[in-house]
């Protein structure tokens, strides 16, 4: 998987060039799934897709590892990234792994990927969805459309689409 294809598998996800600002939801305005909370210094109601993609590159696909995982992970990783921040995406992925939660990309949870599947980080990502509204309850909104994000990505990782 490359950039490019990822990108276009998580506009499926993120509304592409609709502007939303949904209450809510602590992203606030948001274009591309680009948010002005995350990015205070886009001009996110100008966003082209072409920035929207470069950002996703630099900020997430580089940033949080996913081309140094196996291919079935990189679609899954990224998008947990995107969602939930790279620091929670590595912590997921490490828990799946089987490995001390502590946030690095290191030798050790590469190595340990290797041997776990999508389903497996998947599992681990809904249970940090639990997490979130355990602690706050406000966020109980969103578990319908986060637990369809899930399905819909362990639906595309069964058919072979995130390689």
């Amino acid at each position: 998987m490359d950039i490019n294809k990822a990108f276009e598998i998580l506009q499926q996800f993120e509304g592409g060039s609709k502007l939303t600002n949904t209450s809510g939801d602590f992203g606030g305005l948001t274009k591309y799934g680009i948010s002005k909370t995350a990015h205070p210094n886009i001009d996110i109601a100008n966003l082209s897709e072409a920035d929207a993609k470069a950002i996703y590159e630099k900020d997430y696909w580089m940033a949080s590892g996913c081309y140094k995982l196996k291919s079935e992970l990189q679609y899954v990783h990224f998008d947990t990234s995107v969602n939930m921040g790279i620091m929670a995406a590595i912590k997921i992925l490490q828990q799946a792994a089987s490995v001390n939660p502590d946030g690095v990309l290191g030798a050790e949870t590469i190595a340990k990927s290797n041997i776990i599947g999508s389903a497996d980080y998947l599992l681990y990502r809904l249970v940090h969805y639990n997490n979130i509204i355990g602690n706050n309850a406000s966020q109980q909104v969103f578990l319908k459309g986060w637990t369809s994000r899930v399905v819909s990505i362990y639906q595309m990782a069964k058919k072979g689409q995130l390689t």
